[in-house]
């Protein structure tokens, strides 16, 4: 959870608290789907990582969801998008979904690469 929360910080230093603990939680289920090594693409979101990130905090889906979503905002605004396009490893015109920003902050974790530089690199 520290390099979780070193990440956000990173991203956006203004993280309002309530949904900072969301947002770090879902990242972390992410995470542990990743280490046990699904495709980022196979993930089901809701089922697979708001659901056990909203057990482990004893809250509803639904918070997990709309507090994470809050949190993004922030760092979307307070990183002027630049810090986040690292992490994501694209230039992002609109603001990613809560979906691919937490899919790609445990990719970037877990991986220590972009999730868009790593799928860049692959030949087909």
């Amino acid at each position: 959870m520290e390099q979780i929360a070193a990440l956000l910080a990173k991203i956006s230093p203004t993280i309002a608290l309530p949904g900072r603990e969301p947002l770090a939680y879902a990242i972390f289920c992410a995470m542990q789907l990743f280490e046990r090594t699904p495709p980022p693409e196979t993930v089901r979101v809701t089922e697979m990582v708001y659901a056990p990130a909203a057990r482990m905090l004893g809250k509803d889906v639904s918070t997990v969801v709309k507090a994470s979503a809050r949190a993004l905002k922030c760092c979307w605004l307070d990183g002027q998008n630049q810090r986040l396009n690292a992490v994501i490893g694209a230039e992002l015109p609109l603001c990613p979904t809560v979906k691919e920003f937490v899919l790609c902050c445990a990719y970037y974790l877990t991986f220590k690469v972009p999730y868009y530089k790593s799928m860049s690199s692959i030949v087909f």
